[in-house]
């Protein structure tokens, strides 16, 4: 938990999602889905910070709920009123990833249409 707040202080968001993954992998706590879910917000993510933290509140028990429902949906205000399922974000990144290899390859104009 200590290396990927530390991580979120120093705004490598990418190494601080995965140390809260690890964490939560190996220690399945909420507080590292909390955690996730603002360095994914933080990280201009939203829509993954969405999911994440519905998946926090998704426990009834969650502690600071109140907190994690606002922080929601201030989050959503930045989706344009969209919601998103797993899958979009999936095929958003496989897109995106298409787009890149086609601008490395100098296929310009297949980058644009992969975006």
């Amino acid at each position: 938990m200590d290396e990927g707040l530390k991580l979120l202080m120093a705004r490598k968001y990418d190494a601080a999602i995965a140390k809260f993954q690890e964490g939560y992998r190996l220690y399945p706590s909420q507080a590292f889905v909390l955690n996730e879910a603002a360095a994914l917000r933080d990280s201009g993510r939203y829509a993954e910070a969405t999911l994440a933290y519905e998946r926090y509140l998704a426990d009834p028990d969650a502690p600071r709920a109140d907190e994690a429902r606002q922080t929601l949906e201030e989050t959503r205000s930045h989706l344009g009123g969209r919601t998103y399922t797993t899958a979009d974000i999936v095929e958003a990144k496989r897109l995106i990833d298409e787009g890149s290899t086609a601008y490395r390859e100098g296929r310009y104009q297949d980058a644009i249409e992969e975006v």
